[in-house]
């Protein structure tokens, strides 16, 4: 399993289903237009995947609100 091996990359990012403080980490491998990495967490402790909280939705630059990537 990705989370046991121990050369996956770990994060101390909190879990927010059940608030565990080590995740392992991976990039999207999505073909989207974008080209800012987007990075996905799972919790070590219970399996639940998810985006970082503070990430802001870049949209692009056609316009639709978001953080500017650069």
């Amino acid at each position: 399993a990705v989370i046991g091996s121990p050369s996956s990359p770990h994060s101390n990012m909190r879990c927010p289903s059940c608030g565990h403080d080590d995740a392992v980490f991976y990039p999207d491998q999505s073909k989207r237009r974008e080209t800012r990495l987007i990075l996905f967490y799972v919790c070590c402790k219970c399996g639940h995947s998810f985006m970082d909280p503070d990430l802001k939705e870049y949209t692009g630059p056609q316009g639709g609100g978001g953080a500017d990537p650069s």
